[in-house]
């Protein structure tokens, strides 16, 4: 028990987004085999729930936050594997809406969680780089979701039709990035509203997250030389 205590302080919290950083980057080349690899999805799952859940425990200091948070996302696992092995009945696409709206919620108080805690670094390390490349992969799934709830109920908001889950991340990242290849679009009106959002979001946060970065090391530099 002491050693495990001993690596927690000593070893997990100074470096505490390795582990998210990881699975999230597994998640990611998983995603275009998640339906012949649904054993191994749901591991990557429960074990990225886990890294997010540990994170906020470090950050936040409101235990009943913390507890609100473990529920839901201890609920959220519970519907995923319902839905993904048909433990639950399916009413046309509300089950799968479920999922990814409570997925998407999660994402959000997450990258909040994360994003305020990141921020509040008083100094430039490995972790708090770390920290800032999982909150963008964060962004970038969180808005996948967003496509995903839209196209179950309105399917003709893209172009082509008939996408599939992979389809909405590949998107997403490329209009974070401001790549946009074109081959996928939105077409209604509102939806193009938020992929311009999505990308003014990716190069703000980009913009914000180095000028900390800048900030933190000039500030640290002058205290060692004061």
């Amino acid at each position: 028990m002491n050693r495990l205590k001993k690596y927690f302080l000593e070893t997990y919290i100074p470096n505490k987004y390795n582990h998210l950083l990881g699975i999230l980057i597994l998640a990611l080349v998983l995603a275009p085999f998640a339906g012949s690899l649904a054993i191994i999805y749901s591991a990557v799952s429960f074990l990225f729930l886990v890294s997010i859940l540990l994170i906020i425990k470090i950050t936040t200091v409101n235990k009943n936050v913390f507890r609100v948070v473990l529920i839901m996302a201890l609920f959220l696992y519970l519907v995923e594997l319902a839905v993904q092995y048909d433990l639950i009945v399916h009413i046309e696409n509300i089950s799968q809406f479920i999922v990814y709206f409570l997925y998407a919620l999660f994402m959000f108080i997450a990258i909040i969680f994360l994003t305020k805690g990141l921020f509040a670094d008083k100094k430039v390390t490995g972790d708090t780089i770390k920290g800032g490349i999982s909150i963008y992969l964060l962004l970038g799934i969180f808005w996948s979701f967003i496509y995903h709830l839209i196209d179950i109920y309105m399917p003709l908001a893209f172009m082509p039709t008939s996408l599939q889950a992979f389809d909405f991340v590949y998107l997403s990242f490329t209009t974070l990035t401001t790549l946009g290849y074109g081959d996928i679009t939105p077409v209604s009106q509102g939806v193009k509203m938020l992929t311009s959002f999505e990308a003014v979001t990716g190069q703000m946060f980009i913009g914000v997250f180095i000028a900390r970065l800048i900030g933190l090391h000039i500030a640290h530099h002058l205290e060692r030389k004061s």
